[in-house]
Order: structure tokens, then sequence, then C-alpha cells
């Protein structure tokens, strides 16, 4: 008999939480309902209390991967070298207790205590104080006063660009779903924004780096705009260390990158992890995508078609031109033809 999905939790309602008791939410991974809605937890079924959600769940519930999550298939080799670094820095400046062997003193360090996070996790909170703080901006809440040195002069950047249609909003795509930071209608284009905090600030000559350029292309296919108007995506990267000082990287081939780049990343992860959610919507989206791919190919086979038949005829009237020679008067004669010297009487 097959176990019962666990409820799903919304997390606005998820129970359990309190002052002293946080729920705990997992970075692992990150899942949505097929409508686009955040699943964060499920109430498990043996402790009746709120839990991560895992691939076990979302496979019972269909549930949509983000695109953070298909991301983590990727290597990061600068990533990887970083956490290397910590966990190295986290042994080597933690205390010992009395009597403790190398091997229990390095599990509780880096398992139990995790002391290697701990930057990390800073440096993720002063992310989300960052897009909170900017949301609050375009939505009217006054910002904390701590921080309007520090993105005020981005936000100063983006409001030049046009007016903000939305923040913070989730969307579906084909085989995941995920939240943009920042939509704006400008003048010549709609702009998809995903804002980054970081310590190093990107070269612009080089552009945003890999993943982030991966990330926007896969908001980019998911949002539903109107195709009069082309869509530029891109990333603003503002600086953690100085106050102020921010980075904007454009992609305006976003489609490319979503078609070479990200597509088979989805496909890759559904394959490692078993995991094919079913997407009405997709599927009807996709028939209408092959339809009109018909109708394009037809209209090219038509055109071809019309220039053979425009070449046929072009090629008759020459064959005509050409089979009736023009004698130009003997004044007008070269002297040499063909390299041959002619002599005419």
């Amino acid at each position: 008999m097959s176990e019962i999905p666990p409820q799903i939790v919304p997390p606005a309602a998820a129970p359990g939480a309190t002052v002293a008791r946080p729920v705990i939410r997992n970075d692992a991974a990150h899942w949505y309902e097929t409508s686009g809605a955040p699943c964060y937890d499920v109430i498990g079924k043996s402790t009746g209390r709120p839990r991560p959600v895992n691939l076990a769940d979302a496979r019972a519930r269909n549930l949509l991967p983000s695109v953070t999550t298909i991301l983590k298939v990727l290597h990061k080799e600068a990533l990887v070298n970083w956490m290397i670094e910590q966990a190295c820095l986290a042994v080597l400046t933690s205390p010992r207790q009395p009597g403790e062997k190398d091997d229990a003193f390095a599990k509780r360090i880096l398992q139990v205590e995790k002391v290697q996070d701990q930057e990390g996790a800073i440096a993720r909170d002063r992310g989300t104080q960052i897009h909170d703080e900017i949301a609050n901006y375009f939505a009217g809440t006054p910002m904390d006063a701590s921080l309007e040195k520090w993105i005020l002069p981005a936000i100063t950047k983006l409001e030049e660009y046009g007016s903000v249609i939305e923040v913070e909003k989730c969307i579906v795509g084909p085989g995941y779903a995920g939240r943009y930071d920042l939509l704006q209608d400008c003048p010549d284009a709609y702009r998809l924004w995903d804002i980054k905090s970081t310590k190093r600030l990107p070269d612009p000559k080089k552009g945003a780096w890999l993943e982030h350029r991966l990330q926007l292309g896969a908001y980019g296919k998911a949002l539903p705009l109107d195709a009069g108007k082309p869509l530029i995506v891109g990333n603003i990267y503002i600086s953690t260390t100085e106050a102020g000082e921010f980075v904007v990287c454009e992609h305006q081939d976003w489609e490319g990158t979503y078609e070479y780049g990200f597509r088979p990343l989805v496909a890759y992860w559904q394959w490692v992890n078993q995991h094919f959610p079913s997407q009405p919507e997709a599927k009807k989206e996709l028939a209408a995508r092959i339809e009109r791919q018909k109708e394009a190919v037809a209209a090219i086979k038509e055109v071809a078609s019309n220039a053979t038949t425009h070449r046929e005829v072009v090629a008759g009237q020459l064959d005509k031109e050409l089979l009736t020679p023009v004698i130009p008067a003997p004044k007008e004669l070269p002297e040499v033809v063909r390299g041959k010297k002619v002599v005419w009487s």
C-alpha cells in the first residue's frame, strides 16, 4: 500500500513556528506548485510538525524545482574553493574540547556546529536585507536608514530606465519555477532585473557571471509579455564592502542562453533526479508553439517555391537573351576578344 503524501503547508500558514523555536527551512532545494505558489514545508507524517520539502514530496505532489535548484547541477569551481577555505578556517580557529579526538572535533565543527557556514549565512542575510529594502522602496514603504547609502545609488539608476511594474513575482517555466526581483516598463523595452549583493563586483567588460546569466535566461523564458516590445534582462550587483558601489550587466541574448544553456540543464536535472513534473499549461503552450513552427516552415516553403518559380522565369528570359547575339558596330569592337587578335573585313 502506497504511503499517503504529506500535507503541503503554505509558507504563511506553517504551524509550530515560535520566537523560541523558528521553522528552519532547507536551503538545499526550493519547490513550487505548478500554479507558481512557493512550497517550503510539509507536515511530517510521524511527527505532525512542519519539515522541509524533499524530492520524494516533490514527486508525490508534482512540484516544480526552482531555477536555483536546477543550477546546483553545475560545478562551481570558485564556490568549491571558497567552501574548502571556510572549512579549513573553521577547524583552525575553533577551540577544541578537552580530550576531543581529531575526527570527533572535525565532525563537531563541520557537521554539528557548522562553523564554516557562518560567514555564508551573514552574506545571505545581508542579501535578503538589500532585496527587502529595494522592494520596500518601490512599494512606498520607508527603508532602513542604515542601508540607504548602500542601495540608493542603484535605485536611482533603476529609476532612470523606466517605471516599475512588479517586484518579487513568482513565474512558471517549462519544468521549473522561480521568482524574479524587479520588472520595468521602459520606453525601448521591458527590463527584468535580478539583484545580487557581493563583496567583489564583476568586471563590466566581462559581464555577469555564467550562473546568473542562466538564471535570467530561465526567467525571461517564463515571463509572458507583449511580443511587440523586446525584453532585456540584467543583473545589478550591489557591493557589500563599498557603500554605493554597483555594477549593471544587461543581457540581450537571453533566448540563446536559455535554449543552449538552461534548457539542457532542466532535462539533465530531471533525468538525474527521475522527477518529470506534469504541466498541463506547458503542454498546451508547447502544442501551440509546434503549430506556430509548422506555420513558419510552411511559409518558408511557400516563399522558397515562389522564389524557385521566379528563378525559372528569369532564367528563361536570360536564356532567350543570350541566344540572341548582339553584334556591335565595327567602331565599338574591342581590339582583343578572349585573348585573340580579331581582324574585321
